[in-house]
């Protein structure tokens, strides 16, 4: 798995990244993520580059960014259930991820669609976190139903969370 990383994103995980950029376009299994600060806690973002699936992390404290691929992984997992994908091949998808290689951002698409999420997720964060509840995986599923007009280019479902369906029973 390959995830392009904004400047934010790189130093908060104090990763260092190759001159050479991997290419992500288009695949599956690459990602981009994007870390901004919310109500003082620490938001990251991750965007599939082929289906615009996403991943919201929100509370994040500083130890979490040393396990930052666990939490992704089982948030995208969590994701997964919650969008009626497959579990056998929402399982295989995440095994088959092995690990994450971490490159800069390569498509300025995948960036405003990051920047088009955060937007939204400021509009509907309140209806998911509360001083006394996370709601993540409902953040996450109203994220992954937002229309997304790049998907049509490609062929696939208008909307995140139809698009991954599709592609994760397709191949797997």
């Amino acid at each position: 798995m390959v995830v392009g990383l904004t400047e934010k994103l790189r130093k908060k995980l104090k990763v260092t990244i190759d001159s050479e950029s991997i290419s992500i376009k288009g695949d599956v299994n690459c990602w981009h993520g994007h870390y901004l600060p919310w109500d003082r806690k620490a938001c990251v973002v991750f965007v599939n580059n082929l289906t615009r699936y996403s991943v919201v992390l929100y509370g994040l404290k500083a130890s979490d960014m040393k396990i930052i691929d666990v939490i992704f992984r089982e948030q995208l997992r969590r994701n997964f259930i919650v969008d009626g994908i497959d579990i056998g091949a929402g399982e295989s998808y995440i095994d088959a991820m092995g690990t994450i290689q971490y490159s800069k951002t390569s498509d300025r698409s995948i960036l405003g669609t990051i920047n088009d999420y955060f937007i939204y997720i400021s509009w509907k964060i309140d209806d998911y976190i509360t001083p006394f509840a996370t709601d993540l995986d409902g953040l996450n599923r109203a994220a992954n139903y937002n229309i997304s007009l790049a998907l049509d280019r490609v062929g696939l479902p208008s909307t995140p969370s139809f698009a991954m369906k599709e592609v994760i029973e397709k191949l797997w």
